[in-house]
């Protein structure tokens, strides 16, 4: 590295000019090195009173030392509105937050993680920023670890929050307090990791027609039928029905491995419980991830082409491999049918026995779809399943399987090679059945 050499000694206007640039600075985001963070002690003298960038609207703050976090008040501005940061837990960086409030009263977009992540065992950090939060009334978009219950009803009854995301409720009493106003009155996008399934029910129970437009819910344990029922009742009850649009359910994948032989029924996603969410008819995105096979047939998938009319991205994952399936490619013919803007698709078929398809013919118009995801699905015979395939989907050129990790048992490496093949034939029939078209209208 060259050595700096001043050219001049400093003048006055110097300084002028440098305040004159920090004025000018409304976003910052960085993450912090050992060797800048020096600085910090000299630029906190500098600064006493003030921020070194008065206007800043938007700050982004990482930090890998404890003691780093106290010096992120020559950051903070009175009109400062978005903040994101993570720091390491400590008594003095969680006593810090109520810092952050009192200067920042205009935050509307908070995020807030710890380096370590072992954030739910740990009381001090859900107490500071429990109390931290309750301090602040204008919040429209919320991320953290965790919260105490006091905190949940306070943010709430916030009119303006329109996100929220959160990995561990709190436990506790939900019933709504007398005289206060449904939850989430205003909330469009929402993301829970769940530690129990009851906890989320009571939660969407607060709430009255939730004008939620996306929904991500993960829970790592495993729920019976009738209790995941209790969650899409609360969900149909509490949520609007024609504002929600994305919805991703992520459940069991933490102890799949637990369920086996004639009890795996107890825990799979059947039909009633799919016809549970046909209410939500303006549906564009679903995923569904289960710890067993789904419980439904190509009925039932007819039947949801038909609720959701709008669907884009559908995705119904087992985490048991190989996959059993009692869909067919029948169930395909049923999207292409009945969801004209479908593009993406993600599920296990059984497709060792191709029949025929009984159906109407499908509109002239190409279908959007280009790549189908079969999750290993069974097959023996990949000729017919192109020709069937292409037919379908007559864009369809790519076919997925998602990646297996550790040694591929050989049925895996067997249906991997066959649905190679039909990736390889599909062009072909495209070919054939244009070359077709075009003789048939000459």
């Amino acid at each position: 590295m060259n050595p700096l050499c001043l050219q001049r000694l400093f003048a006055p206007e110097d300084w002028h000019r440098s305040n004159s640039n920090a004025a000018r600075v409304e976003k910052l985001s960085f993450e912090f090195e050992t060797r800048f963070a020096r600085v910090f002690p000299a630029l906190n003298i500098s600064f006493p009173f003030g921020s070194i960038f008065p206007r800043l609207r938007s700050l982004s703050w990482s930090s890998i030392s404890e003691k780093d976090f106290q010096y992120i008040r020559i950051f903070l501005t009175p009109g400062l509105s978005s903040i994101s940061i993570t720091y390491e837990r400590s008594i003095v960086n969680c006593s810090l937050l109520s810092t952050l409030a009192c200067t920042c009263p205009q935050l509307a977009h908070v995020e807030i993680c710890f380096l370590d992540h072992v954030y739910f065992l740990d009381l001090l950090a859900v107490i500071s920023t429990s109390q931290f939060l309750r301090s602040l009334h204008r919040v429209e978009s919320l991320a953290l670890p965790s919260l105490d219950l006091t905190a949940l009803k306070h943010i709430g009854q916030l009119h303006g929050l329109t996100d929220l995301c959160l990995d561990i409720l709190p436990d506790g009493s939900y019933a709504r307090d007398h005289g206060h106003r449904p939850w989430f009155r205003s909330l469009h996008n929402l993301r829970l990791q769940i530690a129990e399934l009851t906890t989320a029910i009571q939660l969407f129970r607060m709430g009255t027609q939730i004008p939620l437009e996306s929904l991500y819910l993960e829970w790592d344990d495993f729920y019976a039928a009738d209790e995941t029922e209790e969650l899409y009742n609360a969900l149909a009850e509490s949520c609007s029905h024609a504002s929600l649009i994305k919805l991703t359910f992520d459940c069991g994948g933490g102890h799949h491995d637990r369920i086996s032989g004639p009890n795996a029924s107890r825990y799979a996603i059947n039909s009633r419980l799919l016809q549970m969410l046909f209410c939500f008819a303006n549906m564009e995105t679903l995923s569904i991830t289960s710890p067993v096979e789904f419980d439904f047939n190509d009925s039932t998938l007819t039947d949801a082409a038909r609720a959701w009319p709008r669907l884009q991205r559908i995705e119904l994952n087992v985490y048991c491999h190989p996959p059993t399936s009692r869909l067919t490619i029948q169930s395909l013919y049923s999207f292409a049918e009945y969801c004209p803007r479908l593009c993406s698709i993600q599920i296990a078929l059984d497709a060792v026995t191709v029949t025929t398809i009984t159906s109407h013919p499908l509109p002239a118009s190409p279908h959007r779809l280009t790549d189908l995801c079969v999750a290993h699905s069974a097959i023996s015979q990949p000729g017919a399943v192109a020709r069937i395939l292409s037919r379908i989907f007559p864009n369809l050129r790519t076919i997925t399987l998602p990646r297996f990790y550790g040694t591929i048992p050989a049925e895996i490496q067997r249906r991997e090679k066959l649905w190679k093949e039909v990736e390889v034939l599909l062009p072909e029939f495209a070919t054939a059945r244009e070359e077709e078209r075009v003789r048939m209208s000459g």
